[in-house]
């Protein structure tokens, strides 16, 4: 590190970025390349450059200090802190699915600097969101602890991590997306299609190639249709065997709207 003396690239203040990460992540980069190369300037880009130009300096040109030309970047980009915003921000920031603990608890060391916490709370706050952030069960054994410290805490989540991470190369488990599909929409839906096509005369239904099979019309048979089917001719007496003991079948109830039939029914026979 104490090798790279290239200055940060500059920063970009156009529309549609994020005007203040970008510059809080140059701020950074520039104290870092300062301490280290021990220079007094820096280039801008082009649309960094019109914004310096438009600044009011109270001293002259030649006698202005970095610390000047970066308190007033500093007040452009960051403005006065929405310390209600930040601290939603804060509380906001939860662990994604697949992301590392590690960079959650990153995150929330980054975001707490701007909130205006007290500095004897900051711990609590910070161990409070990694409790509630993290999205591993074992981490819900950290409420058992009484007195829980950040640090307990951080190591906690650390070794819960590190296993589960073990255990899953150890184990690991195949999973695929199940989809499901209704196939009698689709082939309704190509029934309509086609149908649809015949009748703009997009499609022809050649009927010559189709085996043409003669209709069974009443008039052809007859006696199916008038009931004399099954019938014998001539009056015949049926005889039981007294010897035979009847068989009682259970009765059985009549829907309400069948009744009506079934008494006409049994009136004609």
């Amino acid at each position: 590190m104490a090798k790279n003396k290239h200055p940060p690239p500059p920063p970009h203040f156009s529309n549609g970025t994020d005007t203040a990460g970008n510059w809080k992540l140059f701020k950074r980069r520039w104290d870092n390349f300062s301490i280290l190369s021990k220079v007094e300037e820096n280039s801008f880009a082009d649309d960094a450059l019109k914004v310096y130009e438009g600044f009011c300096f109270d001293t002259p040109l030649g006698e202005r200090t970095v610390a000047e030309v970066l308190t007033k970047l500093n007040e452009y980009a960051v403005g006065e802190a929405n310390e209600t915003y930040e601290r939603f921000v804060f509380n906001r920031r939860c662990q994604e699915e697949g992301e590392s603990y590690e960079n959650v608890y990153t995150d929330l060391r980054v975001l707490i600097k701007s909130c205006n916490y007290c500095t004897q709370c900051l711990d609590s706050m910070l161990r409070d969101r990694i409790v509630i952030d993290i999205r591993h069960p074992a981490t819900h054994e950290l409420l058992k602890v009484r007195k829980l410290t950040l640090q307990q805490c951080i190591d906690l989540c650390r070794a819960a991590e590190s296993a589960y991470v073990r255990n899953r190369e150890l184990n690991p488990v195949c999973l695929h997306k199940v989809t499901s599909s209704d196939s009698s929409v689709s082939r309704d839906r190509d029934r309509i299609k086609t149908r649809a096509s015949e009748a703009m005369a997009l499609v022809a239904v050649r009927n010559d190639n189709f085996e043409r099979i003669s209709m069974v019309t009443e008039g052809e048979f007859e006696h199916v249709f008038n009931g004399e089917l099954g019938s014998l001719p001539g009056v015949h007496h049926l005889n039981t065997d007294l010897s035979v003991k009847p068989v009682v079948m259970p009765a059985r109830r009549i829907p309400i709207a069948i009744q009506p039939k079934l008494r006409e029914e049994l009136t004609r026979l």
